[in-house]
């Protein structure tokens, strides 16, 4: 079986995989991709094609990064509808060494009003190694020369058979070093799963000119840091929605959601 037919194979079957494949070859199997509405990252330097279907887990992050802007707007910091945030828009034309061939899905971007490319980008990993979610974080902030500022990245390990809750999990964030041109470390991370015992005061916090960037002036209020980023309501979200994701996964029905 060649490659490529391979992948388109996986592409209609299966839930996630990982491949070498030329740009052209890419360009083959884009559109299959965005018709299953997967998750994907082509990274055209390393020649590598990886794809997943969202799940519950993506979702909850995504939910957590919303709520966390509309908190701006319904607290009266930013103007209205002066920051959006954008769920799996593929993002391209990349630069540098990370050539123009590549196309990134982030998790979440968030996009202050008439900003092409979002200031801050989620990234979630479910099966996704840890490795393979810096190396999708190394081209949102390199592959865009800064634009892209700031890349919150949550690993959770997957559930194995019989568990019902998560039982490690964590939260780290990149910012772009522009003297040094390169991904760096902000800050420590932050344990996620088993919650810590100050797990009331875990929190992110962000100035508002790393939210908005040149368009500093969505920022109406006197506040000089954004509402904190709770890692708290994250593990809400989360812990509701890991039934919803186990339910899909192994196909579990309810009845009594037929009455």
């Amino acid at each position: 079986m060649s490659p490529l037919t391979e992948v388109v194979r996986d592409i209609a079957e299966e839930e996630e995989g990982e491949y070498k494949l030329t740009w052209k070859q890419f360009q083959e199997v884009e559109e299959l991709l965005e018709n299953r509405r997967a998750k994907y990252s082509y990274n055209s330097f390393k020649g590598r094609l990886r794809f997943q279907t969202p799940t519950f887990i993506h979702a909850s992050c995504n939910r957590w990064i919303t709520k966390w802007v509309q908190e701006m707007e319904s607290s009266g910091d930013i103007e209205p509808a002066g920051v959006e945030v954008f769920i799996d828009a593929t993002l391209k034309n990349f630069k540098e060494d990370i050539t123009e061939g590549d196309a990134k899905d982030p998790d979440a971007g968030i996009y202050p009003r008439g900003r092409k490319w979002p200031t801050m980008a989620l990234e979630t990993g479910y099966s996704e190694s840890y490795d393979a979610l810096v190396d999708d974080t190394d081209l949102l902030l390199q592959g865009t020369q800064g634009r892209i500022g700031l890349v919150i990245v949550v690993k959770i390990e997957p559930l194995a058979p019989g568990e019902t809750e998560i039982q490690n999990g964590f939260v780290q964030v990149y910012e772009y070093d522009q003297k040094l041109n390169r991904r760096v470390t902000r800050g420590r991370r932050k344990r996620l799963y088993p919650p810590p015992s100050n797990r009331l005061q875990q929190f992110l916090t962000f100035t508002w000119n790393q939210v908005l960037r040149n368009k500093i002036g969505e920022h109406i209020s006197d506040s000089e840091q954004t509402p904190p980023l709770y890692l708290g309501n994250l593990r809400a979200i989360l812990d509701k929605n890991v039934a919803r994701h186990l339910a899909f996964k192994y196909d579990r029905d309810d009845d009594s959601e037929r009455e």
